[in-house]
């Protein structure tokens, strides 16, 4: 018999890399981060022990065991927090969750679902992009047509018509871009008039009047009205930093909102030659880094005031770049808490299955992870919080009507099993000999 040895293989925590040659899958040639040529569905960090040591990803499970309306995409989640009065269980905040699909609003917990008052095809029944963001334990929507107000209290819709002055507004046209910043509702995306911004008056998303008679630095404002002035490229997305730090994602360059505008604030550029996808294809992660995808492909990070800094370049850049269509692909990125991983969804509208990332950050690895069916591709994606572990879930708007959540208990996807798969190697002998 011929003497056998044992060949020590470390799991390849930097990720797969389709960057350097089949041969030489190290780091400088040490064994520290090193990465694989090819893997599908499989991470640098175990959840079911918290080791680094590679595993499996997690799989998904129906948040809701019923389909919100019919197989039909579900277009948009959000929750609200708001006080009650103190229980048996000590909390003083309730939990109230609302997701859009055919363009009805409803009310869910992981019981079912409620239609909300007033709710019932009250927005786009196509639009892949709908928007909302709260305030006051109201959420503000917009999908581009239409301009609505849910409130969490009493689950119910209303049409979004301020007291003072009015909401933007192209012919039938409305903005599909919002978010909460400084105090105010923050609206973009108007079709038409894709460089300008608005602002609310400030603790106050009702008030939209421009020029009241006695102005102060708290009124609403627009970019066409302001000294800070509109931003000069087509706003993708908008990044609510801090409180006075808001960013700009645009068509071919990233432009930085700091300060008031109605106050002296101003829009100073951070990049000329990088922009954002349209719609919610960055997230934040505690350290206030935003990752993001561009507008021409590549997985980025920067922070507030610092030019982006492209992170799939040395690894996974030619997919990243090369295989996102943004004419038909739904691009979402989310921070996971609890791996500590940017998740990178891109979802073929045409109903195909695609790759889909997460990026480690501990290690800075990324991992291209897929769904067996496209039924499974997130349109929407969202963070619900709660007062136990367990209620803190990445949520999915999947394209078959379900709800449902990355599940760090699950090794199956709502049933359908994982193919899971890594290439190992090469394996380096002392004399420089190579196995595979």
């Amino acid at each position: 018999m011929g003497k056998s040895k044992i060949i020590q293989l470390p799991w390849p925590l930097g990720g797969v890399s389709e960057h350097g040659s089949y041969h030489r899958q190290f780091v400088d040639g040490q064994l520290q981060a090193p990465t694989s040529v090819a893997a599908l569905n499989v991470r640098s960090w175990d959840q079911t022990t918290g080791r680094m040591r590679g595993a499996s990803r997690p799989g998904i499970t129906k948040y809701v065991a019923t389909q919100l309306s019919g197989a039909n995409n579900i277009q948009h989640i959000n929750h609200v927090m708001y006080s009650v009065a103190e229980g048996t269980a000590k909390s003083l905040r309730s939990i109230a969750a609302v997701a859009v699909s055919q363009g009805t609003i409803k009310k869910f917990t992981s019981s079912g679902f409620t239609t909300a008052t007033g709710g019932t095809s009250v927005l786009s029944a196509t639009s892949i992009h709908v928007g909302s963001s709260e305030m006051f334990g109201v959420l503000y929507f917009v999908d581009g047509v239409n301009a609505k107000k849910w409130t969490a209290s009493t689950n119910t819709v209303e049409q979004w018509t301020p007291t003072n002055g009015s909401l933007p507004v192209n012919g039938v046209l409305r903005p599909r871009l919002i978010c909460t910043w400084n105090g105010s509702i923050m609206l973009s995306g108007l079709q038409g008039d894709e460089q300008n911004w608005f602002k609310s008056k400030v603790d106050d998303p009702n008030n939209w009047d421009y020029a009241p008679v006695n102005s102060t630095k708290t009124d609403a404002v627009a970019g066409n009205n302001s000294e800070a002035g509109k931003s000069p490229d087509a706003i993708n997305t908008m990044i609510p930093i801090k409180d006075d730090i808001l960013i700009f994602g645009c068509d071919s360059s990233i432009w930085q909102m700091t300060g008031n505008p109605a106050a002296g604030g101003q829009i100073d550029n951070i990049s000329k030659t990088t922009g954002m996808a349209f719609g919610k294809p960055w997230c934040l992660d505690p350290a206030g880094i935003v990752y993001f995808i561009g507008s021409r492909g590549g997985l980025f990070a920067m922070t507030s005031g610092a030019m982006p800094v492209r992170i799939s370049d040395k690894t996974l850049e030619k997919r990243l770049a090369d295989e996102i269509d943004l004419t038909t692909d739904k691009v979402l990125l989310e921070w996971d808490d609890y791996s500590q991983h940017v998740l990178i969804f891109i979802s073929p509208t045409t109903g195909a299955t695609t790759d889909h990332y997460a990026f480690d950050v501990r290690n800075n690895a990324l991992w291209p992870e897929k769904f067996t069916t496209q039924a499974h591709n997130p349109i929407c994606t969202h963070t619900i919080d709660g007062d136990l572990p367990a209620d803190r879930k990445v949520l999915l708007g999947c394209q078959d009507g379900y709800i449902r959540y990355i599940d760090y208990a699950a090794s199956s996807d709502d049933g359908v099993a994982i193919s899971s798969w890594i290439m190992l190697g090469p394996i380096v002998q002392v004399g420089g000999e190579r196995f595979r």
